[in-house]
């Protein structure tokens, strides 16, 4: 298409149908007072009534209107696109064939605007709307105004928010084949629009928008209404992935120390990859062959970095496992010697990915099993990030002495990451930042790390949610931590935890107390218990764990005092029934 200096401006009229609308919409166009030369180009897609015999018998002998007939009916989306790719002028007016203009200086006034801003690509106004029955809607004197007056490209995410009667520049090859997929044309062209320059929505009523009880989009039912406009906004989704760059990677920090891990990590790489995702598997751990073909990248670090030294104020972490229909929440000193190889490795496998091309990232734990209604919330948190113009979503921890990440799963924008997290390489760029943000070595957990680092620099451009209650009702198929590591667990344990733990119901009704036991080695265990009572003679009690992850729990009388925990006869510690911290809480 070749763009004629001495046209100023294209008007495109697509019609189907309009016998007794089209003679209106054409006129209000003639009657625009304008001090430039343009054109007219209208065409009814074969629809099989008047509206073509009127066009010729009306505007055949008109220079200013080109009427083209159509042998065949192509649909909107073709017969627009027809009428665009004929636009001969600098500038293209949009009218749909049943709609008209009112106020006879709209266009020079959008022209003026566009001619003195060469920043903004496209003007709309604002309309009245005109039913079958002749009212019109608001029909109080007041009138259809754009919702914003500058949208942005984030905000054609969410809806289409350009008003009536666009103006905007024409720009060749603007009509996209992936436009096609949808019903809405002008929704579709607005947004590429948007990608190219600003938007300016005049609050002025300048015509009517005419509403049809005809109308394909009227005629079907809200909940065809709603998932056609899901369908855009997911086609509006990829093609702002495809403008700006985006490419996202999974990352997965596994320390593959049984079979059981290994099991759950090939489940979860699977699901992954069935969507369409690359993913990145790092672990301070040798993977077996089978798992690395799995994955598109796998780093190695066999050095496995943990906290070593001595810290002050351990506070107290809840390492919660899954149970049978209950959780066990098991409340400990939080030095999480691990957490350091987490926080080195997460900034390494960020900057391998970054390295890579991938802009975007979502972390996940391997041993969380992730079911498909918690599948389908992955992929939509990107778009409701666009949605939101937002760099990231994560789960807070807020409560009391509680504030944190939570690692089961987060997604952010790599450089917004890079840019806001204060690098840990070793032990020692750790100890530094306790002490010049801290002043002391009161130890954090890596998910408090991500916490305090975000919060300094402001959470304004993330969307932050709930760790309890938002995560569990976005992931609500979805079983966390079924595994846990073994370097959670004090030295003192053995490997297998045994101990007190309060019972609550979903309604944190007290059930009284329970003898509990969980399993974190790879070899079968045997606890010998001894319950001590306030009233009564002590009694024993045994139980067997045979393997990694296996559990038990005894019920045991309300007036416990304390008990004692023997592996084959050696006393390994004691708890009294004051030192109860963790719980058991069925839903």
């Amino acid at each position: 298409m070749e763009t004629l200096s001495n046209i100023t401006l294209s008007y495109v009229v697509p019609a189907y149908g309009f016998e007794s609308y089209i003679t209106e919409c054409i006129e209000s166009i003639l009657s625009q007072e304008v001090n430039f030369k343009f054109e007219v180009l209208v065409r009814d897609d074969h629809s099989g009534d008047s509206t073509d015999a009127i066009l010729h018998e009306r505007y055949s002998n008109d220079s200013r209107v080109s009427v083209f007939s159509s042998t065949e009916n192509v649909g909107a989306f073709e017969n627009i696109k027809f009428l665009i790719e004929r636009a001969r002028g600098k500038y293209i007016a949009y009218l749909d064939g049943d709609d008209y203009y009112t106020d006879n200086n709209k266009i020079q006034r959008q022209i003026d605007f566009l001619e003195s801003n060469p920043e903004y690509i496209l003007c709309s106004t604002g309309n009245l709307m005109l039913s079958s029955d002749g009212s019109l809607t608001p029909g109080d004197g007041s009138w259809v105004a754009p919702l914003y007056s500058e949208p942005q490209t984030h905000d054609l995410i969410r809806a289409n928010m350009v008003g009536f009667g666009r103006v905007f520049r024409n720009i060749p090859n603007m009509v996209k084949p992936w436009m096609a997929k949808a019903e809405y044309f002008d929704w579709m062209l607005n947004f590429e629009l948007s990608l190219r320059g600003k938007i300016y929505c005049d609050d002025k009523c300048t015509g009517i928008y005419r509403l049809s009880h005809h109308g394909m989009f009227s005629l079907k039912s809200e909940e065809e209404k709603r998932n056609e406009n899901d369908m855009v906004k997911n086609l509006l989704i990829e093609r702002a992935r495809e403008e700006f760059g985006s490419k996202k990677i999974t990352i997965i920090d596994c320390f593959i120390r049984n079979e059981s891990i290994e099991e759950k990590l090939k489940l979860t790489i699977a699901k992954i990859k069935s969507r369409g995702e690359d993913v990145m598997l790092i672990s301070n751990t040798p993977a077996d062959q089978s798992v690395i073909e799995m994955c598109d990248f796998y780093l190695y670090d066999q050095r496995n970095q943990l906290f070593k030294e001595e810290y002050t104020n351990v506070e107290d972490v809840d390492f919660f496992s899954q149970g049978d229909g209950f959780v066990a929440h098991n409340v400990k000193p939080g030095l999480q010697r691990h957490g350091l190889s987490v926080l080195v490795n997460l900034f390494n496998s960020l900057h391998v990915a970054k390295s890579l091309g991938y802009t975007h990232f979502q972390r996940l734990e391997c041993d969380d099993l992730f079911g498909p209604r918690s599948l389908n919330m992955m992929n939509e948190i990107e778009g409701k990030c666009l949605l939101e113009n937002k760099k990231g979503l994560f789960y807070f921890n807020e409560a009391e002495n509680d504030r944190n990440v939570s690692f089961h799963y987060f997604f952010c924008e790599i450089d917004y990451f890079l840019n806001k997290i204060h690098r840990i390489n070793n032990e020692d760029d750790y100890i530094e930042y306790l002490l010049t943000n801290h002043g002391n070595r009161d130890f954090i957990i890596a998910e408090r790390y991500i916490y305090e680092n975000l919060k300094r620099n402001g959470c304004d451009e993330i969307i932050h949610k709930d760790g309890k209650s938002e995560m569990n009702s976005d992931f609500s198929d979805t079983i966390w931590n079924t595994e846990t590591s073994g370097s959670n667990v004090s030295e003192k344990y053995r490997g297998c935890l045994t101990e007190l733990y309060n019972k609550y119901a979903g309604d944190w009704t007290h059930l009284g107390v329970a003898i509990y036991s969980r399993n974190y080695t790879n070899t079968s265990r045997e606890r010998k218990i001894r319950i001590n009572l306030t009233e009564g003679e002590p009694y024993y009690t045994n139980q067997y764990l045979t393997c990694n992850g296996a559990w038990a729990f005894e019920n045991v009388p309300p007036n416990i005092d304390s008990i004692d925990v023997y592996e084959n006869d050696e006393l390994l510690y004691s708890q009294t029934s004051q030192e109860i911290k963790s719980y058991l809480k069925w839903a």
